[in-house]
């Protein structure tokens, strides 16, 4: 009984370690591989949301035709947004990172 215990307990930790290593590639991973293209000077938040240097908002709008985009994980004040594919030039397995205080665009990430 205590042997089944030891090995559960430890199968729990492995489990553990190896989703918080997952959870840190995808969040360090705001390398730009290219710049976007066609996109606004900077997003806008919704109307009840104000930019700031704490959070990065979602969604973010592109205020000439009212695309919305969709915060995926945020790091360090930069923030992956789902965009769909095809739009400002992102293609499958990308993003695009925002600036949050901001919304000005960096580029495309992968995610």
């Amino acid at each position: 009984m205590k042997t089944i215990f030891t090995f559960f307990r430890v199968f729990i930790l492995l489990c553990l370690l190896a989703n918080c290593k997952t959870a840190d590639n995808a969040l360090a991973n705001q390398t730009v591989i290219r710049q976007a293209e066609n996109t606004p000077e900077y997003f806008s938040s919704e109307p009840n949301m104000v930019l700031d240097n704490e959070s990065c908002k979602s969604p973010m709008l592109d205020s000439r035709n009212g695309t919305k985009i969709v915060l995926i994980s945020s790091r360090n004040g930069l923030g992956k947004y789902k965009v769909t594919e095809g739009t400002y030039g992102v293609k499958k397995g990308e993003a695009l990172l925002l600036d949050c205080s901001s919304g000005a665009v960096k580029g495309i990430v992968k995610l």
